[in-house]
């Protein structure tokens, strides 16, 4: 009797053992099964757990990024790529002041003049000075060796959005001569042509692409033609 009490306990113990063991096999599986199920997809059905790089595929065009562009102009930055090889843009923002202050110079001369006075200038302050863009972009794959990077040329229109306040002598020309500080707020609505070319790198585990670009703005205003070197860099997240 005794022989039977001890392999009935020697029984218990083995049922229990294995229980525990293939019950923690069995949780480990589930979870490894369930990590592999976040991971392994294309991100544009589950962004939450997105992790496969790059985030572009082919078959899931168009994407969409929104972000920011740090540079002359200092924009929010909107992207709609609808393929591989084309995509549309639209900055909006500030152009940096500093680079166009001998154009605001320039400007100065549109100042109205009496027939019997003439302005000397003194000093301008920018008090704003926006801008608005629409570009189109053609995209070429980057050098094999670089995953991820891409190439790009754009072109597009842009309007920038200027008042500026000049203080100024006015002097009288007829006797008696008299001069007197003054101060006159005009406003200016430049646009043009807007070309560049840069690149982006989207070789990431987040649904982001950085950027950088540089490119030239072919102005044209009721003073005059001008162009201006413009650049930045920039991020977007992708959606």
């Amino acid at each position: 009797m005794a022989r039977y009490r001890n392999f009935l306990i020697v029984w218990c113990l083995l049922t229990f053992t294995g229980n525990s063991v293939f019950g923690q096999m069995s949780e480990l599986t589930r979870k490894n099964n369930k990590v592999k199920s976040y991971t392994h997809h294309k991100f544009k059905k589950n962004k939450k757990f997105a992790q496969i790089c790059p985030i572009f595929y082919s078959s899931e065009y168009p994407y969409q990024g929104i972000g920011v562009k740090i540079g002359d102009p200092l924009a929010i930055t909107y992207k709609f790529y609808a393929t591989e090889t084309w995509a549309f843009g639209i900055d909006a923002g500030k152009a940096s002041e500093g680079l166009y202050s001998q154009l605001h110079k320039d400007r100065f001369n549109s100042v109205p003049i009496p027939i019997d006075t003439s302005f000397i200038y003194v000093s301008h302050d920018v008090l704003n000075q926006n801008m608005f863009s629409v570009k189109v972009f053609y995209y070429k794959e980057g050098p094999k060796a670089i995953k991820g990077l891409d190439l790009y040329l754009g072109a597009g229109f842009q309007m920038q959005f200027v008042d500026i306040k000049y203080d100024y002598i006015a002097v009288r020309e007829i006797p008696p001569e008299t001069r007197e500080t003054q101060q006159v707020t005009l406003g200016f609505q430049p646009m043009g042509l807007e070309l560049m070319g840069g690149l982006e790198y989207s070789y990431f585990s987040l649904p982001i692409t950085v950027f950088a670009e540089l490119g030239v703005f072919l102005g044209v205003d009721d003073i005059q033609q001008w162009r201006k070197f413009q650049g930045g860099m920039g991020i977007r997240y992708v959606f």
